[in-house]
Parts: C-alpha cells; structure tokens; sequence
C-alpha cells in the first residue's frame, strides 16, 4: 500500500488530479480507497514529504524518463541517442541518491 501510495503521490504533484491528464499525459492515477489515503497520510505524510526536494522530485521525473523512449526532435542541438539520454539521466540520479543518502561509513 505504501508504494501504491507514493505512486499516487508522486503522479498527484507532477500531474495532478485532473482527469484529462491521464489522457494528456498518457498515465493512470493509481485508485486507492480515500479511507487509506487517510490512513497513510496520517502515519506517513511528514516522512514521504521530506523526500519532496526539487533534487528528489528530478530523480522521480528522470526514473519515468528513463522508462519510456526520448525522440531527439532538436539534433542540430544535441546529438545523443535516447539510451545516452537514459544513460545520462541515471547517472544524474546515482550521484543525487549518493549525496543524499550515502552510504554508511564501517
């Protein structure tokens, strides 16, 4: 429930919840009855919101980047290949999650 939870939210800030953004966007807001939306905000809202830095919010928009395929309509702008595009945005993503949550020293 929490993962279904944190989907909903993440989808909820970048798209919001209005019902042509599913169509615009092409996602499906996660359905999760609004008594458990309750319950997790009670007990866990504080904590997934202080993840919500702009630094965090770019790895969650990077990861649905990398998800899907990257068309180069601007190649006189940058000649990169989809996969070196993906490529790149996981590396951003590495080097944020390991200044954020590094790993612990022995």
């Amino acid at each position: 429930q929490l993962k279904l939870y944190v989907e909903y939210r993440v989808d909820t800030i970048v798209y919001g919840t209005d019902a042509d953004a599913e169509e615009t966007y092409n996602f499906t807001l996660p359905v999760i009855p609004t008594s458990v939306i309750d319950a997790l905000e009670s007990y866990f809202a504080d904590l997934h919101d202080s993840l919500y830095v702009v630094g965090y919010l770019n790895v969650i928009i990077a990861a649905k980047l990398e998800a899907g395929t990257i068309s180069n309509a601007h190649s006189a702008y940058c000649d990169w290949t989809s996969d070196a595009i993906k490529a790149r945005l996981a590396e951003v993503s590495d080097i944020y999650l390991d200044s954020v949550f590094p790993a612990p020293t022995k």
